[in-house]
C-alpha cells in the first residue's frame, strides 16, 4: 500500500521532460551553455580545462499563482466598518430624536420668549463689587 507514494504522477513526469537550460561564463570567457540533468555535474571548460560545478534540475513542483483578493484601503474599510455598526446606527437614531424634539421645543419657546435686550440695556446689577 506505500509503494504508491512511489509512482510519480503524469504531472511529474511532464515537469521532468520540459529542458532546464543553463549558462555561465568561463574564467577564460568561454560561454559554457546546456541543460540541467537529473543529477548534479562537472562541466569542463574546453579551453582551460577549469571546470564547474552545474546543479541539477529542480525536483520540486513550481508554486502556485495565489488569488489577489480585492481589498479596499485599510482606512476606507475600517470607516465602512465602523459606520455601517449598531452602535453608530444608535448613535444616529439618537441624534434624530433629540434634535426633533429640541426642533419642537425651539418653535414652541421662540412664540413665548421675550425680545431680546442689548447688554447696554441690561438692568444694574444688585451686588456690589468689592
Amino acid at each position: 500500500m506505500a509503494d504508491w507514494l512511489k509512482i510519480p504522477s503524469k504531472s511529474k513526469r511532464r515537469e521532468e521532460d520540459i529542458p532546464e537550460p543553463y549558462e555561465i561564463v568561463c574564467v577564460c570567457g568561454v560561454s559554457l551553455s546546456g541543460y540541467r540533468r537529473k543529477a548534479p555535474y562537472r562541466h569542463a571548460c574546453q579551453q582551460c580545462t577549469e571546470s564547474y560545478f552545474i546543479l541539477p534540475r529542480n525536483t520540486y513542483p513550481a508554486p502556485k499563482a495565489r488569488k489577489k483578493k480585492k481589498q479596499l484601503p485599510k482606512q476606507q474599510q475600517l470607516s465602512d466598518f465602523i459606520m455601517n455598526s449598531a452602535l453608530v446606527s444608535r448613535f444616529r437614531e439618537r441624534h434624530k430624536q433629540k434634535q426633533e424634539a429640541s426642533n419642537s421645543a425651539a418653535a414652541t419657546t421662540a412664540a413665548e420668549t421675550k425680545p431680546e435686550i442689548s447688554p447696554f440695556e441690561l438692568p444694574a446689577p444688585r451686588t456690589r463689587l468689592l
